[in-house]
């Protein structure tokens, strides 16, 4: 058990299927977290990390993965069957910091 920012690497291993063998995965996840970690607001010391900073570091993780396995495209995969890969580093930043309507104030 190798815990690398918010996330166990071996953990890790277990559920991603294709990910990269150690170092480069603790590599890979201790950039993942250094990223997550400068956008994500500020936590209160003592308290616990939630679990949506978790998978945010975990879809970082596998979106620098993806991105540096396929390039500058924005897929990943062979033709027909690409997986887009742009959007995880979205979902990573909505669980950082999830977006509030403006309209939830007003109702």
């Amino acid at each position: 058990m190798a815990t690398v920012g918010w996330v166990d690497s071996t953990a890790l291993a277990a559920e991603w299927w294709d990910a990269p063998q150690e170092p480069e995965l603790s590599a890979l996840l201790q950039t993942s977290y250094d990223v997550c970690l400068a956008y994500a607001p500020a936590l209160a010391e003592g308290a616990p990390v939630p679990s949506a900073w978790k998978l945010a570091q975990k879809l970082q993780a596998k979106h620098l993965y993806a991105r540096d396995k396929s390039g500058n495209k924005e897929s990943i995969g062979p033709d027909g069957y690409a997986v887009s890969t742009f959007p995880l580093v979205l979902e990573a930043r909505q669980l950082l910091r999830p977006r509030v309507s403006p309209w939830s104030q007003v109702l």
